[in-house]
């Protein structure tokens, strides 16, 4: 199971000034599995896509909440692919109108396509983020690992470690940075996830999925490393090392790819 995940910040943006990016990365990689984050649309713009990806089957989970904001959309193989279902959201009215999940249920496992909430300017959403959000998400996580193991890929918007900052020191007060945000993402992975990337690299430097495009950050390597493959414990020696396509343009991430042996 080859599993691509990519925050796009913008999906019309990134096929009009990178029309080439997410097709050449479709036919590089050949996924069994595609997930965008951070798409912007709106439900009325989904139909104008609808070949966007030829031989692939787009979902899409559109913000309710307000327009050109958040949202995910995932893709899957037309033809010798078959989803066992798709759930949008995590069953909470009070999450799902900003369009964050796509749920791919497979013969043996559940895999999760998310856009975790940004804590925002002056960290204005930080206790929603931290005492809603990742509260009901590992509750809906945990429903799902009652019949089967989970892989949850996407930008999850923590640089967990200093290893994943490029200036820890100086950015405590950041969104995605603060003591509080990597605190509560051990916490989680405690529970019996793992971070994929991580436990295969545990002193790599330098890995980073996000550069500021503001400060120019990805020509100087200052970026942070927030989109991850996570996986319920039960996955770990299935699954082979996950890879940051650094090299992939078109937004202020890179999409990231992992292959699970488990199916």
């Amino acid at each position: 199971l080859h599993v691509v995940s990519w925050n796009v910040n913008g999906l019309r943006a990134v096929l009009k000034n990178h029309p080439k990016a997410l097709p050449d990365l479709v036919q590089a990689e050949n996924p069994d599995l595609l997930f965008l984050q951070e798409t912007k649309l709106q439900a009325s713009h989904v139909a104008d896509y609808a070949n966007l990806l030829p031989g692939y089957t787009g979902l899409w989970s559109c913000s309710r909440a307000k327009k050109g904001y958040s949202g995910t959309a995932g893709a899957t193989p037309t033809s010798d692919f078959r989803a066992l279902s798709v759930q949008y959201g995590i069953k909470s009215a009070h999450h799902d109108q900003e369009g964050r999940t796509i749920t791919v249920e497979l013969p043996d496992l559940f895999v999760i396509g998310v856009y975790v909430p940004n804590s925002g300017q002056d960290l204005k959403r930080l206790d929603y983020r931290l005492n809603e959000w990742n509260v009901d998400f590992l509750a809906y996580i945990r429903e799902l690992e009652a019949s089967k193991p989970v892989l949850v890929v996407g930008d999850l918007n923590v640089a967990h470690l200093d290893l994943d900052i490029y200036n820890a020191g100086h950015l405590v007060k950041s969104a995605g940075c603060t003591p509080q945000e990597r605190t509560a993402f051990t916490e989680f992975l405690d529970q019996g996830f793992t971070d994929t990337f991580r436990k295969l690299y545990p002193e790599h430097t330098g890995a980073f999925t996000y550069w500021s495009a503001r400060t120019g950050g990805r020509q100087d390597s200052k970026g942070l490393r927030l989109d991850y493959a996570v996986c319920s414990n039960a996955l770990l020696e299935a699954n082979s090392p996950l890879r940051c396509l650094d090299s992939v343009m078109g937004s202020d991430h890179c999409p990231i790819a992992i292959v699970l042996a488990h199916q």
